[in-house]
């Protein structure tokens, strides 16, 4: 099963303006970086015989392919070919895809969509989350289930930013989606209306003695809603914080996080690559009163990926909290995400060529590789065969219901 997800684990919260991974913050990764020159093709001979063989590839695919293609569009895939090739993280954005991703980076909280989290695996899209009074919600869409289709078309395969494209569209339209179903492995239609929708990257749940904090994703609001939910959860004798289903985010978001739980100057990560190498602290936080619970758990499941992993793998590691639920999914690269033709610029709707690229690998403090192990829990605890989205904070959530028991135990 592990084997089938190591790939690209992306969140678009109500598939909108939340692109997830684990991001550097393009405004400070490439405000110094320059692009070099393409090698001097005549004083090197071996790159000049492969662009010769590169053209024979183009003119033999143009003049033998069943569809007419254009120098443009053969050249464009071939760029893509060239990113998509190194690992599953990379990709190369060009033209109407770059505004979409742009979207995703945006500090939008309120976007047209239709009240779902997804995820790609395998050539996949998986619905990891559902909000409910939404239209997908209403339509019985669960957790665990696969979207095969959309406006008529089969989206097996297809770069999850072309989905969103096909998704989107303006409030109060309507829009054909195809859903299977894991378990019975049924196909049915359903057409969910667009609506206009908020989704905060934070949930807070008050369990009485104990409080519950969810994380859904690591955007740019999220350091700061994350310390408003401890505020709240001050004098309360213990901490739930839920990882599961989060696929990650920008790495500032969870230094600031970690910074509140485990204090200044405590190694986070170390980022290593060809030009890239550098070891990421906590924060000195001074004059804030922040107080957390003395027993902390964190709840964690194989959709738990990148900077969910990281903070867990720190929290875990600095023996500020247990650990319950499953290994977690194993995603231990850094990527950057720029404007080619302004690599110091933040991308913006202006951008032509927007790459997307694996830069470095991190490690945590203790130098374990994640991508190898993922994060594995100190208690584990496996989810009913038919656990449904709507399961989760019931008497059916086998993993939240360890946390508590631990909690009152402790």
């Amino acid at each position: 099963m592990r084997t089938n997800r190591r790939v690209l684990l992306v969140m678009l919260l109500a598939l909108s303006c939340f692109y997830a991974g684990f991001y550097l913050n393009p405004r400070d990764l490439f405000k110094d970086l320059h692009l070099s020159a393409p090698p001097n093709i005549e004083a090197n001979q071996e790159f000049s015989k492969k662009l010769e063989e590169f053209m024979k590839v183009l003119a033999a695919t143009r003049a033998l392919y069943v569809d007419e293609k254009s120098p443009d569009e053969l050249i464009n895939l071939a760029m893509k070919g060239v990113v998509s090739g190194l690992d599953p993280y990379s990709h190369l954005y060009i033209g109407p895809e770059v505004q979409v991703a742009v979207e995703m980076l945006s500090d939008r909280t309120y976007n047209d969509g239709i009240g779902i989290s997804v995820g790609l695996f395998s050539g996949y899209v998986y619905v990891t989350e559902v909000y409910a009074g939404y239209s997908a919600a209403d339509a019985g869409i669960k957790s665990g289930d696969i979207i095969t289709g959309v406006n008529g078309k089969k989206i097996y395969g297809m770069p999850l930013e072309q989905v969103v494209l096909l998704i989107k569209g303006k409030e109060g339209t309507t829009v054909p989606v195809e859903v299977m179903d894991t378990h019975s492995q049924k196909i049915r239609s359903v057409t969910l209306i667009r609506q206009k929708i908020k989704i905060s990257s934070i949930f807070y749940v008050d369990l009485g003695s104990n409080a519950y904090i969810k994380v859904r994703s690591f955007n740019e609001e999220t350091a700061k809603e994350f310390f408003q939910a401890l505020m709240n959860a001050q004098g309360k004798s213990g901490l739930i914080i839920d990882l599961r289903n989060n696929p990650g985010g920008f790495l500032d978001q969870a230094v600031d996080m970690l910074s509140y739980l485990i204090g200044p100057d405590k190694v986070v990560i170390k980022a290593i690559g060809q030009t890239l190498r550098q070891e990421y602290r906590t924060k000195n936080v001074p004059n804030i009163p922040v107080k957390y619970p003395k027993n902390v758990t964190v709840l964690v499941n194989n959709f738990s990926a990148s900077a969910s992993e990281i903070m867990a793998g720190n929290l875990k590691h600095y023996k500020i909290s247990k650990i319950i639920g499953v290994r977690t999914f194993g995603k231990a690269v850094m990527q950057g995400r720029f404007d080619l033709e302004r690599p110091s610029i933040r991308p913006d709707k202006d951008t032509k060529f927007l790459l997307d690229i694996t830069m470095a690998r991190y490690y945590l403090p203790d130098g374990s590789d994640i991508s190898s192990t993922g994060v594995t829990p100190d208690i584990k605890v496996e989810q009913a065969d038919n656990f449904k989205a709507y399961d989760y904070l019931t008497d059916r959530d086998a993993q939240f219901l360890t946390a508590l028991k631990f909690l009152r135990g402790n």
